[in-house]
């Protein structure tokens, strides 16, 4: 149980969740060319936030206007009351977005041109014999970060106790609209549109993809049904 949980007495998002939440509210590689259908090669990105932008959030964030509390201890109005207010001071006096930024830049990320859309996405080449390349796409909503702990595991196996033999070369995207990739404009685009920029490289015959209902873009990516 987190800190505000305790102070508060309610059950609250994981620092998993809110990672994700504010990393979707901020909003020579390593991968083949092939990768994409079309667009520039991938760039090497990190996550590098500047400080007058934090400064600004967290400006908002202690002048925001809050409304009367209401006396109900549960969620039956929305967000309970207590918890937000307990939430904005975490974020405003403890909270430390450059220990975040570091656990972000972690792993090599790419930024690559597809059509319209700048697409965000992690790639880290499995260390085995053989790594079979495998997509991990989060859903609606979400983000890439939901992913991070597994990147070790699958593409080193044998550094958590696992044999070599089942690495993974692991491709992590953001979605565009999320995360660190761009907005569509205009008008909506459709799964499959999203997906194919981000497909597997030509040649590959088995593409594992995770049971989430980011499998729906992982399935077309490679042209599937989900």
């Amino acid at each position: 149980m987190s800190e505000i949980d305790k102070q508060i007495g309610l059950r609250c998002p994981s620092r998993r969740t809110l990672n994700g939440m504010l990393i979707a509210a901020a909003s020579s590689s390593l991968l083949p060319s092939n990768v994409f259908a079309q667009g520039s090669a991938p760039r090497p990105f990190r996550v590098d936030i500047p400080q007058a932008k934090i400064d600004r959030i967290l400006t908002r964030v202690r002048e925001a206007e809050w409304p009367d509390r209401l006396d109900a201890p549960d969620l039956r109005y929305g967000v309970n009351w207590d918890y937000m207010k307990a939430l904005a001071k975490y974020w405003i006096e403890q909270y430390d977005w450059r220990k975040a930024e570091a656990n972000l830049n972690r792993y090599p990320q790419f930024l690559a041109r597809v059509g319209d859309y700048d697409i965000h996405f992690y790639h880290i080449k499995g260390r085995g014999p053989k790594p079979l390349p495998l997509i991990l796409t989060h859903g609606w909503p979400g983000s890439a970060f939901e992913f991070l702990e597994s990147i070790g595991p699958l593409s080193d196996p044998a550094s958590y106790g696992g044999s070599p033999d089942d690495a993974f070369d692991v491709i992590v995207p953001s979605l565009p609209g999320f995360g660190f990739s761009s907005k569509p404009v205009g008008k909506p685009v459709g799964r499959a549109t999203v997906a194919r920029p981000i497909g597997f490289p030509v040649g590959f015959e088995e593409k594992p993809k995770p049971g989430n209902d980011g499998t729906i873009t992982s399935n077309a990516s490679s042209g599937e049904p989900p």
